[in-house]
């Protein structure tokens, strides 16, 4: 019997970006709100969000 898998749609989506592809729209969104620090982890959640949003969309290029 196959087992069936435990990843959501999400966790896919996911899967498929690109660490460097984030981290290099996260440093992108950086220097677009002005280079100022504390905001690491909202300027990666971002990216990785844009990505996400972009991987889902048959046909649309992403940022990078």
């Amino acid at each position: 019997m196959a087992s069936r898998s435990s990843t959501t749609e999400p966790e896919k989506a996911l899967q498929t970006i690109d660490h460097e592809r984030v981290a290099e729209l996260a440093h992108r969104i950086y220097l677009a709100r002005g280079a100022g620090d504390g905001h690491d982890l909202d300027d990666w959640l971002e990216a990785e969000t844009h990505l996400q949003q972009q991987s889902r969309r048959p046909g649309r290029r992403a940022l990078l």
